[in-house]
């Protein structure tokens, strides 16, 4: 049985790897369609479904396999907004802190999963860093933008849901 599951898992990395691949090259030679340059966050945000797909589907559940599952599907939505024209890519410069918020709250998401407490400290470090520098952005006045992100919340709550114990 642990033969066919790593067969599979390789399977589908292998898979993942080509088509990866192909679009990068496709880029990078001018031919992939435009419509790509507004949907290449899917890529991340799939693969990031894919992860959290496995630890549901893996009758071990490993935690650890969440942090890079969660971080891709944050990070996807993340990009989403800009590639969408949500919000300009300028308002990168100002929204650094977004990173360090979803890498605080992927290894929280780990650590509420296999409650492994060496989780809570890069959680708690890397969510002050992303809410202390969110407080200094220059831009933090023009909080406009908030209205259109607030469905991310109830993509936390989700995540939480899901990953919480009976």
């Amino acid at each position: 049985m642990k033969k066919q599951t790593e067969a599979n898992n390789n399977w589908i990395s292998g898979v993942a790897l080509l088509l990866i691949g192909g679009w990068f090259l496709l880029m990078n030679l001018g031919g992939a369609p435009s419509w790509q340059e507004q949907l290449w966050p899917t890529y991340p945000l799939l693969g990031g479904m894919a992860l959290i797909a496995h630890y549901f589907g893996n009758g071990r559940r490993e935690a650890g396999v969440l942090i890079p599952g969660t971080a891709g599907l944050l990070l996807g939505a993340f990009f989403f907004f800009f590639t969408l024209g949500l919000v300009e890519w300028g308002a990168l410069g100002w929204l650094w802190p977004i990173f360090p918020l979803i890498g605080g709250f992927a290894f929280l998401v780990a650590w509420y999963a296999g409650r492994q407490h060496a989780l809570l400290i890069p959680a708690i470090g890397a969510m002050a860093v992303g809410l202390i520098g969110l407080l200094f952005a220059p831009s933090w006045g023009s909080v406009a933008w908030i209205g259109r992100i607030w469905p991310v919340m109830l993509i936390a709550v989700g995540l939480i849901l899901l990953f919480s114990k009976k």
